[in-house]
């Protein structure tokens, strides 16, 4: 278990912010706030387990103005990366709920993910070829 803790500013008001990071029975919990003063706080709680070669992930993320919550879903099939995440934003503009399928390969030195996403908000989608290079 990890727990940090800062500030930051003048002699006047200050931003104030902690974290807790560890593990319970196998689940990965990480939380933290953060408050600034005079302007909207944050916090966030993550979760993730995984079981049989399948990772779950669940996270909250909450502004004061928006909150988003995202939940995950990835494995490994015929040697690539497979995975699944939803995501749910509630914010003062509007409601936009975004799914994303993905399907990567890890060559080495080169990892290669596709990536489809499609959102509620104005119905639309795409179609996205990320990578990462590493020495």
């Amino acid at each position: 278990m990890a727990l940090s803790v800062g500030e930051n500013g003048g002699l006047g008001d200050r931003v104030t912010s902690g974290a807790v990071k560890g593990s319970l029975m196998g689940v990965s919990i990480a939380a933290g706030v953060v408050d600034q003063v005079g302007a909207n706080d944050d916090s966030f709680v993550t979760l993730g387990y995984s079981i049989g070669g399948v990772g779950l992930g669940y996270g909250m993320y909450d502004s004061d103005e928006d909150e988003s919550i995202a939940m995950s879903v990835t494995t490994s099939v015929a040697g690539m990366n497979v995975g699944y995440r939803f995501d749910d934003l509630d914010s003062s503009a509007g409601d936009n709920d975004m799914s994303t399928y993905s399907i990567g390969k890890d060559l080495g030195g080169l990892t290669l993910t596709l990536m489809y996403e499609e959102q509620d908000a104005a119905d639309t989608s795409e179609w996205n070829l990320v990578y990462a290079m590493g020495f």
